[in-house]
């Protein structure tokens, strides 16, 4: 909840977020209650800066947004994730695929974030946020790094933004 979120303290933290929003139960454990709540609407706020650069770079993986679509299944983040003036340093993509950022697909509400990295993709393509759709919301948020097309040729998808891709 607003009042009780999910607490981002490491990178282990993150990439647990990350999973269970990207899975198909979409479900997380609370702490608070040890009740499985829907990771894609729940509250988190980040409580120390994150280096992905142990997970994702050159000669690694590349990082896999938070709230995707892929192969015709959506698993927007439809909750609300608060970076409390943190900073997420070392995202890693260079993708042949759309819907790529920190977070993939958004319907929810990101803020107070600041995000430093490179996405490179196919279209959609935001250090913070790929996509967002009608009623999402990026408030306070910086962004430092690059976004580049690997695009050939024409796109109708080539939605391009240092924050946002569209």
């Amino acid at each position: 909840t607003l009042a009780s979120p999910f607490q981002i303290k490491s990178l282990s933290d993150l990439l647990l977020m990350q999973q269970a929003v990207n899975s198909q139960a979409g479900k997380i454990i609370s702490a608070s209650t040890a009740n499985e709540v829907d990771a894609r609407s729940a509250h988190y706020r980040l409580m120390a800066d994150i280096d992905l650069s142990a997970v994702c770079g050159q000669g690694k993986e590349n990082w896999i947004p938070i709230g995707n679509y892929s192969e015709n299944k959506e698993y927007l983040f439809g909750g609300v994730f608060d970076g409390d003036g943190h900073i997420v340093k070392g995202l890693y993509i260079l993708s042949n695929k759309e819907y790529q950022g920190l977070f993939g697909y958004l319907k929810g509400v990101i803020k107070n974030l600041s995000v430093d990295g490179v996405v490179a993709g196919q279209g959609l393509c935001g250090l913070v946020c790929g996509r967002m759709i009608t009623n999402a919301e990026i408030v306070n948020c910086t962004a430092f790094g690059r976004v580049e097309s690997n695009v050939k040729g024409y796109s109708t998808q080539a939605y391009y933004g240092g924050i946002v891709g569209r």
